[in-house]
């Protein structure tokens, strides 16, 4: 099974997941026989993506990896996969595309093969969940839905206790966990991730007044 990627976000050509709808209901599929044997990534397939498409995909490829690096069933590699991800999507999101410079979108290419091969291994986690309910009843495209939902539930996460905590490895863990990636997105404070995302999300296009009201 030879994949190559069209797109710079879902990270597909490193995973053994698929996904259908069927009456707005999404069903999963995982085997082995879906995860490829030979990927080629070739940035220049993706250089016809529309500023939105780039938008979308990249956010996808952004939520997975900081998903992942969360993600009950993460594990070091998981999370060093995850981490690649958030590098490269960080430095190279608005370049690709506000710029669609060829280097920003090569680099994300490369940050969503690192996110699925994340995933691949912890699977998604909450923002995704959310985002299916957002795709089907509000026609929102994927990576759009799940961005919306990632700075609460990084808040979430970072307030975790007793009555929410799911990770066998403890609150004490899931809070390194979260400080550990509010410190490889650059920032100290958990309401700086919150306002960056927000502000990514309105420089990107992804979110304005009207987007919204759409959700309330």
């Amino acid at each position: 099974l030879l994949a190559i990627p069209t797109t710079t976000g879902t990270g597909s050509e490193s995973t053994q997941f698929s996904v259908v709808y069927i009456n707005k209901k999404k069903y999963s599929v995982s085997s082995n026989c879906l995860l490829p044997s030979d990927v080629i990534i070739d940035p220049i397939l993706s250089l016809t993506q529309s500023s939105n498409q780039l938008a979308c995909s990249g956010m996808d490829a952004f939520c997975q990896a900081i998903e992942s690096y969360w993600a009950v069933s993460s594990n070091k590699i998981s999370k060093q996969y995850a981490l690649e991800a958030i590098r490269l999507c960080k430095n190279n999101i608005i370049e690709a595309v506000k710029n669609k410079d060829k280097e920003s979108i090569y680099n994300m290419a490369v940050a969503a093969n690192y996110s699925g091969r994340a995933i691949n291994i912890s699977k998604t986690t909450a923002p995704h969940s959310v985002s299916y309910a957002l795709t089907s009843y509000l026609d929102f495209p994927h990576g759009q839905a799940v961005s919306m939902t990632l700075g609460n539930f990084f808040q979430f996460n970072y307030k975790v206790d007793e009555s929410s905590v799911n990770d066998p490895r403890g609150i004490r863990y899931v809070k390194k966990t979260i400080e550990e990636l509010i410190f490889s997105l650059g920032f100290k404070e958990i309401n700086e991730v919150v306002l960056y995302f927000e502000s990514l999300l309105l420089d990107i296009g992804l979110l304005n007044d009207n987007i919204k009201k759409k959700i309330m």
